[in-house]
């Protein structure tokens, strides 16, 4: 199959999600449409798109013209019905293409924080791959966001935080969004904290702190997020045998 992965900005790659896709012998092909956006590309040759982080907010349309060509343009992914995967600034993205508000929380989330799926969460096709009941046992997985997102309206929330209600969502079955970032590798998390650290300084969070979180959490994320891939894959396939 072919993804289509829309980059915001270089260090905010697919990371492990890459690497499962290309291990399973399919492509991923990256839009850096921060840099592209007058370009827009097709969706409909993909079986699926991923819609990647990066550090702008969602309501900073003067700053950063191509925010509303993007959503404008997930709105027509949506409606098209193809699989399409949020994380992050990405999730951020599919809310407010759906009609929500995007907007500054209360607290940033960064480092290595703990997420309770839903009712819903618990018996979802991908989020259901997580370990635990609904409500009580909690997931770590990797956060850097200051900003948060109103439910969708007809959108399934799938998980929260202690600060965030709205840590994952699905519209439909086949749009799901993400605001933690499933897809870190160590080499990514190495990157961030070393391009971060007045932001980190800012927050009161420690690098070396990170790193040292890092060691414990990453390889069972990355077993985690391995599953939720292997399924939102399976989701692409169906989608693309109904399309035939």
């Amino acid at each position: 199959m072919r993804f289509l992965a829309v980059r915001h900005i270089r260090r905010e790659g697919a990371g492990s999600l890459e690497e499962f896709l290309r291990s399973r012998g399919h492509a991923l092909d990256y839009w850096d449409i921060a840099r592209e956006f007058s370009r827009p590309v097709a969706a409909e040759p993909y079986d699926a798109v991923i819609v990647l982080g990066g550090p702008m907010g969602v309501y900073e349309e003067e700053r950063y013209p191509f925010i509303r060509m993007e959503r404008d343009w997930l709105r027509g992914v949506i409606d098209s019905r193809k699989p399409v995967l949020g994380i992050c600034l990405g999730a951020q993205l599919l809310a407010s293409a759906l009609g929500a508000r995007v907007h500054p929380g209360t607290q940033k989330e960064i480092g290595w924080s703990s997420v309770r799926l839903t009712e819903s969460g618990a018996s979802d096709a991908l989020l259901s791959r997580f370990p635990g009941r609904a409500g009580e046992d909690r997931t770590t997985v990797f956060q850097w966001h200051g900003d948060t997102f109103e439910l969708p309206r007809g959108a399934v929330r799938l998980a929260d935080s202690a600060l965030y209600s709205n840590q994952a969502f699905r519209y439909d079955n086949y749009v799901y969004a993400l605001q933690f970032h499933l897809e870190m590798t160590g080499e990514m998390i190495v990157e961030w904290v070393r391009e971060g650290g007045e932001e980190m300084a800012e927050c009161g969070v420690a690098p070396t702190a990170v790193l040292k979180a890092t060691e414990t959490h990453l390889g069972t994320m990355k077993k985690q997020a391995n599953l939720f891939y292997e399924a939102f894959a399976a989701l692409a396939a169906r989608a693309g045998v109904g399309a035939r």
